[in-house]
């Protein structure tokens, strides 16, 4: 009688790990479901929903009094708008520097007579934004003056201080006189 309350003890436990077993996934790369993180993704890579409208709606201003400032070639405003660390890369190609973008226009060198822009198409990611925007300008560069459209890329990085522009990069359309 013990031998039999063993085997079927036995059998019992066999059974249940069998069914323990079935019910396992039966990959064994540890795949997970689609919109699970990744194990090694950074904690801010996913900002809830509504900071990420506050984010928009702060960088949208930012952007707005951005374009003012350059289009009444305001250095003051322009030098809290851009990182210290901040680059602009021109239509062709060239790169400045804060300091040297900011020269520019101080000096003359460079003279906004207009801008105007639509409405940007911003992402937040966390701490990191994009920032695709259309304008249309008219500016004197070297004395010669110059219009057209184009697009543009911003990227800003928020601080202790706000978000800063960190990178600008424009693109004229070849129609650009």
């Amino acid at each position: 009688m013990k031998m039999s309350l063993w085997i079927s003890l036995a059998l019992i436990f066999s059974l249940m790990f069998l069914v323990s077993c079935e019910s396992a996934p039966t990959t064994t790369n540890n795949a997970k479901p689609a919109n699970a993180p990744a194990a090694n993704a950074p904690a801010n890579a996913a900002a809830p929903a509504a900071s990420s409208a506050t984010a928009e709606a702060d960088i949208k201003k930012l952007i707005e009094d951005l374009y003012a400032a350059l289009g009444k070639n305001d250095t003051a405003a322009l030098e809290k708008y851009y990182a210290d660390d901040y680059v602009f890369v021109s239509s062709e190609g060239g790169m400045m520097t804060k300091a040297e973008r900011l020269a520019q226009l101080k000096s003359g060198e460079l003279k906004m007579l207009s801008l105007t822009h639509e409405a940007p198409k911003i992402r937040v990611y966390g701490d990191t934004a994009v920032a695709n925007i259309k304008f249309t300008q008219k500016f004197s560069l070297k004395g010669k003056e110059t219009s057209g459209s184009g697009s543009t890329t911003v990227v800003l990085v928020k601080s202790k201080d706000g978000w800063k522009v960190v990178n600008g990069q424009a693109t004229m359309k070849a129609d650009a006189k």
